[in-house]
């Protein structure tokens, strides 16, 4: 039996393209509703190809029914590593059709649209994809990931953080990078997950409220726009303490994004915005 599984943005594309089909000379849909549509249609896959993932449970593997702990076959090692990757690729293919999303859409409205947390999207992406050989750390192939019945799961780039005898000394060493931007990391032994990563964006946008790259020296006829930007020192520790995530909540934020793109203006044809 095929069971369809539906997702938060099927909705918003059927009525896109529904509105094309009735309108296919003409032309229904503006810049941002023809953008809005193929971006969305990127995200569905992506989505889809999620919610089919079966990750192991790693007790199944670890224990068996009498509660001890059993040797791994070479296939169940293979399959424990082969998840995390599953995972870590997923997520990244949504940050990198997110973040190509929001680059678009402020380009198309003038810099007066962007989706959610687009700011958070464009620095993971270019820190954990784009430019980890800056002198940054290689993400480790099967790391951690979340873990829910109901929910999708994501990656944890927990770096010395996983390992409680290095917390004391790293945290420490974050807390000082962050004081040389005159901002208090304050204390983070009962944040985790999302809580951490949200505290960690805030502050960071308390350097740099966009979330740029740091400024590189350039001559004084230099008419290169200049901004503070995140150190990069401060970068390499977040990849060894614990690199926050922009999205922890998937089925959230896909919630969001559609509920915003609503009040855009998608159609031709309507000075009304869809609702």
């Amino acid at each position: 039996m095929n069971h369809y599984i539906s997702t938060p943005f099927d909705s918003l594309i059927l009525e896109l393209v529904q509105s094309t089909l009735r309108n296919p000379a003409y032309g229904a849909l503006t810049s941002v509703g023809n953008l809005a549509l193929n971006q969305l249609k990127f995200l569905r896959v992506i989505y889809l190809d999620y919610a089919l993932m079966k990750v192991q449970n790693l007790d199944d593997l670890y224990f068996n029914k009498t509660n001890t702990t059993r040797q791994l076959s070479s296939h169940e090692i293979l399959q424990v590593s082969d998840d995390g990757i599953r995972v870590m690729l997923r997520y990244l293919s949504v940050i990198d059709v997110l973040n190509q999303f929001g680059r678009c859409l402020n380009r198309l409205t003038n810099g007066k649209e962007n989706i959610p947390l687009h700011a958070e999207i464009h620095f993971f992406r270019n820190k954990i994809v784009e430019h980890w050989d800056d002198g940054y750390f290689p993400l480790k192939p099967g790391g951690s990931y979340t873990r829910s019945a109901k929910k999708l799961p994501v990656p944890i780039l927990n770096g010395g953080r996983c390992f409680v005898q290095d917390i004391p000394v790293l945290e420490k060493q974050l807390r000082d990078m962050f004081a040389e931007s005159n901002v208090d990391l304050g204390d983070l032994s009962d944040l985790h997950g999302c809580d951490y990563s949200q505290k960690i964006y805030t502050l960071l946008k308390q350097i740099d409220h966009k979330l740029r790259s740091q400024s590189k020296p350039c001559s004084a006829n230099c008419k290169k726009d200049m901004h503070t930007g995140i150190p990069d020192d401060l970068v390499k520790m977040l990849f060894k303490f614990e690199f926050p995530l922009p999205i922890y909540d998937l089925d959230e934020y896909c919630s969001q994004l559609v509920t915003y793109l609503r009040t855009l203006k998608l159609f031709k044809k309507s000075n009304l915005y869809l609702r």
